[in-house]
């Protein structure tokens, strides 16, 4: 990795070569670990005895000329996640009913097509099933479609459905193949990089060049994972957001802040050290002064998910904070950010005599009594 530090006076001598000298692994092997643990545990059904058949047909469609693909290993956990969830709501099973293709379209001749895991988008399946039967496809593998070019250059491609889970209005699924593929009217892809966290990414290049609107693309999560650009939106319609230091890397958008609770320091060139820490240091006392006592330090962008390298740190650990804000800006990714900001409390609540179905929640100052459920709320 090409050196990013710009080293000035005595400030080295504060922050050791060891703090330093992040050789790109830190954020890496957090993020493998995190995509080890969802992998595993992404879309599985969490019951012991499946009550469902499992003798269905999950792999590719005919029209699929290739072996089944890599990526393609959890599907089975897929179906029985979505089966399961079926189950406790209950739904009918899924009906295979593949080997019969279909001919016929639904009326309105609309296809929303959703390329995931059922785990992100099970409630909206369901209630799209509602309201237009048979326009809501659940595809469980990328090889269930296919990308067709047109003969126009703007968007040349157009997506097709070979293979699906529909929806329906009662509630009942159907696993489909189409005699005539379905034209996709509309195109959520969850079988990206920066969806899944790294999981998955094999639904990237479906979507490149293709005539359909659609959801979550690549290019719309680059934006909305930038928490700078979607802090000065918030800021926009008066929302209240945190007290903000954001050092950016090398940014892809010029962004002010409109209320000047965000303080942004753009990094165009090498790393300066020493405006690192003047930056910290000023921001950090301005914090305590207003009563503040907890920061939070985590990174910003598409490539992080979760809570990946987010730290919380006393107001008064200065160098503790600014070593985090330096090994964070060793690694990230240009167009990517570190922002320290401060720390929101969580919820407070507190049981009264009322009954067990009524709590008390203690934000800042202020009490607010709110009807819940117990067990939920408990749990």
């Amino acid at each position: 990795m090409e050196s990013r530090w710009s080293l000035s006076n005595d400030t080295l001598a504060v922050h050791e070569k060891t703090s330093l000298a992040v050789n790109g692994n830190l954020i890496d092997s957090e993020i493998k670990r995190k995509q080890n643990s969802f992998g595993h545990e992404y879309s599985k059904a969490l019951c012991k005895n499946t009550t469902w058949s499992t003798d269905v047909n999950l792999d590719p469609p005919k029209v699929w000329s290739k072996d089944r693909p890599e990526g393609d290993k959890n599907i089975e956990e897929y179906y029985n996640c979505l089966q399961y969830t079926l189950f406790e709501t209950g739904f009918p099973e899924t009906i295979d009913r593949s080997s019969f293709p279909r001919k016929k379209h639904n009326v309105e001749q609309v296809t929303v097509a959703f390329l995931s895991s059922p785990v992100e988008c099970i409630g909206t399946l369901l209630a799209g099933g509602r309201r237009l039967p048979d326009g809501f496809h659940l595809i469980l593998s990328p090889s269930w479609m296919s990308k067709v070019a047109t003969n126009t250059d703007e968007d040349p491609f157009s997506l097709f459905v070979d293979k699906a889970i529909t929806f329906h209005r009662d509630g009942s699924t159907y696993l489909d193949e189409f005699e005539f593929p379905r034209r996709v009217t509309y195109f959520v892809n969850y079988m990206t990089t920066c969806v899944t966290g790294g999981v998955r990414n094999d639904g990237e290049k479906l979507e490149e060049s293709i005539n359909c609107p659609m959801s979550s693309s690549i290019q719309l999560c680059d934006l909305v994972d930038d928490k700078v650009w979607t802090r000065t939106v918030m800021e926009m319609t008066g929302m209240e957001t945190p007290d903000t230091l954001a050092f950016r890397l090398k940014p892809k958008r010029n962004i002010k802040s409109i209320t000047g609770k965000m303080v942004i320091y753009d990094i165009i060139e090498d790393v300066n050290i020493e405006t690192i820490d003047n930056y910290v240091k000023s921001f950090l006392s301005k914090l305590s002064m207003t009563g503040k006592m907890k920061v939070v330090v985590k990174p910003s962008g598409p490539r992080f998910f979760g809570s990946v390298m987010v730290s919380y740190h006393q107001v008064s650990e200065v160098t503790s904070v600014v070593d985090t804000v330096l090994n964070l800006l060793a690694d990230i990714d240009d167009g990517s950010s570190v922002l320290v900001e401060a720390a929101v409390e969580h919820l407070k609540y507190q049981q009264t005599s009322m009954s067990n179905s009524r709590k008390v929640l203690h934000i800042g100052n202020k009490f607010t009594n709110i009807k819940i459920c117990y067990n939920a709320f408990t749990a």
